[in-house]
């Protein structure tokens, strides 16, 4: 079962597909999960939430940053999410806990469990108006040190507008455009600026 862009909710019409086939579309490359990685401990998050699981070889390098951070991570697929845990698993990964389901019930049920959110990588249904939903959601629960991660920014029109809208919100300080990734960063009293990157 697929919520995301790709996916449908009509769960009648199963599609199978291979591993290697979600790990050649879906997997992140590695220099942006080393990105990730050192993103996590530049911040120095603790409470972080990844909307995406897939395979959790990027969960993986997003918990190994901060091996004492409060993370939880979403899956739509529970087939997936049993690899993903069977992957945590295998590298004696204990800080993670992966939740299945549409991220649109459970993401308000997640933050409730955190007083502030540090970080968030935003990889899972790659609609507009679902990621802006996601994005506004999480915004309750930043501080000026939280960092928003968002994966596949020119993925689509729907993308590439919803990421327009999010670095013009006028409590984001500084962004980067990495072209496959963007960062978002919320730091007070600086001027707003805006940067495109060759990563």
């Amino acid at each position: 079962t697929d919520y995301g862009a790709s996916g449908t909710k009509d769960t009648k019409n199963k599609v199978t597909k291979k591993i290697s086939a979600i790990a050649k579309n879906s997997l992140q490359e590695k220099k942006y999960s080393q990105l990730i990685f050192r993103l996590v401990n530049f911040s120095n998050a603790k409470n972080i939430v990844e909307l995406g699981t897939s395979l959790g070889i990027t969960s993986l390098y997003i918990a190994n940053a901060s091996k004492k951070s409060r993370f939880i991570t979403l899956e739509g697929s529970q087939e997936i999410a049993a690899i993903a845990k069977e992957n945590f698993e295998r590298m004696k990964c204990k800080n993670i806990e992966i939740i299945t389901g549409n991220f649109d019930d459970l993401l308000p049920e997640v933050l409730s469990r955190f007083d502030q959110v540090d970080l968030v990588y935003f990889d899972g249904n790659h609609r507009k108006h679902a990621t802006l939903e996601y994005f506004h959601q999480c915004m309750k629960k930043i501080t000026p040190d939280s960092v928003f991660i968002f994966d596949d920014i020119y993925w689509s029109k729907e993308m590439k507008a919803a990421w327009d809208e999010i670095i013009n919100n006028e409590n984001v300080s500084i962004s980067i455009d990495l072209y496959k990734l963007g960062l978002v960063f919320f730091r007070h009293g600086i001027p707003k600026q805006h940067f495109q990157l060759k990563y």
